[in-house]
């Protein structure tokens, strides 16, 4: 049985089921769809997105919705169908990350509005560490068996782009340190610049897939994407994003009941770094055609870099 609707109008009337009436509804993509309200609004808009999900994860979904705003999402409601479950949640305020970082990083306006969004990245954090203690479900390892197959495999796209040595490193910490245990807890989707909207004071996420994950998944995606946009631009460097990074920290710490594991982040930044770069064999959209030829470099020096901060972790200790 499908877990996804047959047609956009099937969601209309699985809403108006629930006493939601939409007046529009259209598709944005595969499981995503955008409509007009006619009695009512969620949030302060009778503008709605409604996201598709299986069945299986309604448990963490009501658990979600039910601390949404308090976590930098909108106001939400789940509905249940036969074989899926809608989140229907209002709209966010302000514009993406990913169209606001570009203009921001630009000398002159850095130097004015960086402080501004070093808080609104502090703010990030203190949301997720937020969300990661109040879901909080206990230890589990960086990557499952899995993820760590799938690292393992995923080191041959390197194997001509740095050196033999830091090639077998990559795969000896896979080995050995792929199942560091780490705290589990509901995490967003994607926390990339491009789901984070910023209206000049509050943050919002958009991208709640509420899946039950190891909440470094959570952070190598906000890191992930502020070092691509950093250092893809010709105007910008790694060192503006790396203030943005520290006050993401910073914030996650602030609200964190769990003391931070440094090498479980970085193993996990590693296995999403090669994760990237395997996208980009056979990108499909024009975007990652077009980034294509800035970020491979970008991945290669990151993986590099992380592999020599996980091995001098290693050389420190013994």
């Amino acid at each position: 049985m499908s877990t996804y609707p047959n047609s956009a109008s099937e969601v209309k009337h699985v809403c108006a089921q629930s006493g939601y009436e939409l007046q529009t509804i259209d598709t944005v993509r595969k499981g995503v769809y955008q409509g007009i309200l006619t009695n009512g609004m969620i949030g302060y808009s009778d503008k709605v997105y409604i996201k598709i999900n299986p069945l299986k994860n309604k448990p963490e979904l009501e658990r979600f919705s039910a601390i949404a705003v308090d976590a930098g999402h909108p106001p939400c409601e789940i509905i249940e169908a036969d074989n899926y479950v809608c989140l229907v949640m209002g709209t966010a305020p302000g514009r993406s990350l990913s169209k606001l970082l570009p203009a921001v990083f630009l000398p002159v306006v850095w130097s004015k509005k960086s402080n501004h969004y070093r808080r609104a990245f502090h703010q990030i954090g203190r949301q997720l560490a937020w969300l990661h203690t109040n879901t909080d479900q206990g230890m589990g390892p960086v990557l499952d068996e899995r993820e760590r197959e799938k690292a393992l495999n995923k080191t041959r796209l390197i194997e001509d782009r740095v050196a033999n040595s830091t090639v077998n490193d990559i795969r000896t910490i896979f080995r050995e340190y792929g199942d560091i245990p780490t705290q589990y807890a509901i995490t967003y989707g994607d926390c990339s610049p491009h789901n984070l909207f910023f209206d000049g004071e509050t943050v919002t996420h958009i991208d709640a897939s509420c899946k039950i994950r190891c909440v470094e998944y959570e952070h190598r995606g906000v890191i992930m994407g502020v070092n691509l946009m950093a250092r893809r631009l010709p105007y910008s460097s790694a060192a503006k994003g790396e203030r943005l990074i520290n006050a993401y920290w910073s914030g996650y710490e602030q609200e964190s009941q769990t003391e931070q594991d440094d090498r479980a982040y970085l193993v996990r930044y590693l296995y999403g770094a090669l994760k990237m770069l395997s996208t980009y064999e056979s990108p499909k959209t024009i975007e990652s055609r077009l980034t294509r030829w800035t970020d491979v470099p970008i991945l290669v020096d990151e993986i590099q870099k992380a592999a020599d901060e996980i091995t001098n972790m290693a050389t420190d200790k013994t």
